[in-house]
């Protein structure tokens, strides 16, 4: 079940770090390796409840009981590729007994060097299967959220229009694993809104992540009830101006650092200077929200074959699509049929909804 080119890529990656054999614990990991089986029962969680012991030779998924028989049946592991354990003694337990200097872990366990964070180097250049699966999740994505609009009207708390738009993802088979909602004046005052019982007036603001098969899309849309003050449609034009310019700045083998300084000119640029320390930018998404964020000192390259998503923002105005990078350009993989565009330069980005009945 695991793809042989990744975990090729994976093997010599461990030997070149000085290890023979690494625990893979995480689920993001479990499903980069596996093309998207899923570990982990509980979605809040970074640790599945089934981990893979990578050696040079075998590839053996460590599980209990209860988990067995689905991951059989249901991710298509075969019987041989499978060692469990009862659930009383449970998969630490038996990951313990494969414990030895050679070992490395995608998490902190017991002894075992964490070597997570280079595993982000190999996972941000997707395959071609993981880049289908991707333009798939960000078509459920954009299609959830276009359902949205019909579906809320002022007078609604921010978790009853959370609860709408998690239903309408559920709905299509992904899963928002970042639900943030805001509005009105909540918009201009919270990077990360947490849901609340506030009623909506006029503006609001829906801010997604969601998950299927292990990979995960980014996006925030903005719609208004009554018409949109100038100020406003100022600002988000202007950070759409932002967006535009990163994207005619991406260039394979440019770093994000360098893209960093890119954004810090371009928010000067507009009007808007010093707006980056506000907020982070952005950078690579994949298997976890972002891999990679857009620092002053990050030296990742971006390139061909990676997934982006970048969220130049201001008080109360956002921009942030999932971009697919690739030879003939950026695809938009989160792009919303019911929000008007705006273009700068020959690239558009979602403006804001308005709604005048």
């Amino acid at each position: 079940m695991v793809n042989h080119e990744k975990l090729a890529k994976l093997r010599g990656h461990i030997l070149s770090l000085g290890y023979q054999s690494i625990l893979l614990m995480r689920s993001s990991n479990f499903a980069w390796l596996t093309d998207g089986a899923q570990s982990v029962v509980g979605i809040a969680s970074d640790i599945g409840s089934s981990f893979i012991l990578v050696t040079q030779k075998t590839a053996l998924v460590l599980t209990t009981n209860i988990e067995k028989k689905r991951l059989i049946e249901e991710e298509g592991f075969l019987e041989n590729e499978i060692v469990s354990i009862s659930w009383e003694r449970g998969v630490l337990s038996l990951a313990q007994e494969y414990i030895n200097p050679g070992l490395a872990c995608d998490y902190s366990f017991f002894n075992s060097p964490d070597i997570n964070s280079s595993l982000s180097l190999l996972r941000i250049n997707l395959t071609s299967s993981d880049q289908n699966q991707y333009i798939d999740l960000g078509m459920l994505a954009a299609k959830s959220m276009d359902s949205v609009p019909a579906l809320i009207k002022p007078g609604m708390s921010e978790i009853e229009i959370s609860s709408i738009l998690a239903g309408e993802c559920i709905k299509n088979g992904i899963f928002p694993i970042v639900n943030l909602i805001a509005v009105d004046e909540r918009v201009f005052a919270y990077g990360h809104p947490l849901p609340t019982n506030k009623k909506l007036k006029n503006y609001v603001v829906l801010i997604l992540c969601a998950r299927k098969k292990g990979l995960v899309v980014s996006m925030t849309r903005f719609i208004h009830f009554g018409k949109v003050p100038l100020e406003l449609k100022f600002n988000m034009h202007k950070i759409i101006e932002v967006d535009a310019e990163i994207a005619r700045a991406l260039v394979p083998g440019i770093t994000l650092g360098n893209l960093y300084l890119r954004i810090k000119d371009t928010y000067a640029a507009v009007g808007l200077a010093g707006n980056e320390k506000f907020h982070h930018q952005g950078g690579i998404a994949g298997y976890v929200s972002r891999e990679f964020l857009v620092t002053s000192t990050s030296e990742v390259q971006i390139e061909h074959g990676q997934a982006l998503a970048f969220n130049p923002s201001a008080k109360g105005a956002k921009s942030e699509e999932t971009l697919l990078f690739t030879t003939q350009g950026l695809k938009i993989l989160t792009q919303t049929a019911h929000w008007p565009l705006w273009e700068y330069k020959n690239i558009v980005r979602a403006d804001i909804l308005e709604i005048l009945h």
